[in-house]
């Protein structure tokens, strides 16, 4: 089968979703698949580039992809989508100007029910891409589900929510949140929401979700 001569898109994305998977997704479309996105990248793209999805990025200050360098590829006439991590944070900001958006975490940005980039925040293994904490705004909604699943009260919920804003982001996951629950939850209660999450672990992956979104548009583009 010959291969397609149009310009390939480029994804920037680790932590959210392997590039292993992204590349199957594609399958048999190309796609460039990138590590997340620093600041500066987008002015080193090749000039047949067309389509740029921004999934995951480099969260330190010095390092992190601005406003302004998309606004300057957007002018450029890039069509750039985000989602997820921080494509969703930077398309909330920059919808106004062209950057587009996709996926739940992109639209509580964008109504303003989630506005901290700690949301999102992580770190990750620099070599394997693989996260090494949990992101907040997947806490949030695994906390959310588990109410409407009954398994925790909204008194709860909104416990657990608090343990988990107080906490600093490198050292966020499950575990560590369920530990420092202890003096303020019931232990059965833990226990439950513990096996709520192992057993739906993959379901309650809000970035991952979202990227899959992502990926699933730009193919149809």
């Amino acid at each position: 089968m010959a291969l397609s001569k149009a310009p390939v898109p480029v994804i920037y994305v680790g932590p959210s979703l392997s590039q292993e998977e992204v590349a199957r997704f594609f399958s048999p479309i190309l796609a460039d698949i990138r590590p997340p996105i620093r600041r500066n990248d987008l002015d080193y793209l090749p000039q047949s580039t067309k389509v740029v999805g921004i999934i995951d990025g480099v969260f330190h200050a010095n390092l992190a992809v601005t406003p302004r360098e998309i606004l300057k590829a957007l002018r450029r006439g890039l069509r750039i989508i985000g989602s997820s991590s921080m494509g969703a944070l930077r398309a909330a900001e920059l919808n106004p100007y062209g950057m587009e958006g996709i996926g739940t975490i992109y639209k509580m940005y964008a109504s303003g029910e989630i506005n901290s980039d700690a949301e999102v925040a992580l770190i990750f293994n620099p070599n394997t891409l693989r996260s090494l904490s949990e992101p907040l705004v997947n806490i949030r909604y695994g906390l959310k589900c588990a109410y409407q699943d009954r398994v925790l009260t909204a008194l709860e919920r909104d416990t657990l929510l608090s343990i988990a804003k107080n906490l600093y982001y490198p050292e966020l996951n499950y575990p560590m949140l369920l530990k420092q629950a202890q003096v303020l939850i019931a232990p059965n209660t833990i226990e439950c929401f513990r096996a709520y999450v192992q057993k739906n672990l993959t379901a309650l992956d809000l970035k991952r979700s979202d990227a899959i979104q992502l990926i699933e548009y730009i193919k149809k583009l």
